[in-house]
Formats: structure tokens, sequence, C-alpha cells
């Protein structure tokens, strides 16, 4: 079969299957699944999860929460980093593809630092996770910002 011809073959079903199922019912909409997070909501998360960072990374009665606060920001890091920051939706072609590619490098270089953080607080290297934290993970977020955030 030719792709048009798939392609009408598709088109006829699902026309097929809306004619004879009729719309969906109020119960059904209502059980569908929630649109999924924007990156504008991920970077909210990680600056929840700086914040509690920030706070407690010194104070060994907070290490799990900053431990916590860790997972969470790589979390977001790993979705984050495959999405497309607003700022770039005016470029194309070639412009877009490097804007891209630097993103995505500067969300892999924070998901590493990160890691690292966590290997300091887990080794008890407090100097090494302030250093860390001080020196490279806010610079990391103050430029990513200024260079992707609206």
């Amino acid at each position: 079969m030719n792709p048009i011809a798939s392609t009408c073959a598709v088109s006829v079903a699902v026309f097929a299957t809306l004619v004879f199922t009729g719309p969906a019912s109020p119960v059904a909409l209502a059980t569908q699944p929630e649109a999924l997070p924007t990156l504008s909501e991920h970077m909210g998360e990680m600056s929840d999860a700086f914040r509690t960072i920030s706070r407690g990374y010194n104070k060994a009665d907070k290490l799990d929460d900053v431990l916590d606060a860790i997972g969470k920001l790589q979390e977001n890091i790993v979705v984050s980093k495959s999405m497309v920051p607003s700022r770039l939706s005016d470029l194309s072609g070639e412009e877009l593809e490097a804007s891209l590619t630097e993103y995505r490098v500067r969300m892999a270089k924070l998901l590493d630092r990160t890691a690292e953080l966590e290997v300091a607080l887990l080794t008890g290297d407090d100097d090494l996770a302030h250093m860390i934290l001080r020196d490279e993970l806010y610079p990391m977020r103050d430029e990513g910002h200024e260079l992707f955030s609206d």
C-alpha cells in the first residue's frame, strides 16, 4: 500500500470511530491525563530544589532533605534538557540547532555538577560541596537563565 493510501485509510478509520461512537462522555473527559509539565514548571521545581540545597547543604540535620532536593533537581534537569526554551521559538535552521545544542550541553553539565555535589555531601567533603554550589552551580544557573529564559 502506498503512503497516501495508508494515510487515507487511517483518516477514514478515525472518522468512522468518531461518527459511530459519538463525542466523549463527561466521565471519559474527566479521566483524561493531565497535560505534561511545561519547561517553566520544571524550572520552578529546580529553583525550589536549589533553595532547599542552599539553605541546608552545610547543616547535618538537613542532609536528607538536601539529598532529596538534589534528586528532584536532577529529575527536572533530565526532563528539561530535551525541551525547547521559549526564548528559542523565533529561531530556525542552523541557528536553532546550535542554540538547542548549547542548551542541552549546559543542562548536561549542570546534571554532572549536581552529581558531584551529591558525592561531596555523601562523603562529608563540606569544602568541596560549598565550592561546587557557590562557584559552579549558581553561576551555571545564572548564565543559563541569562541565555535561555524569557
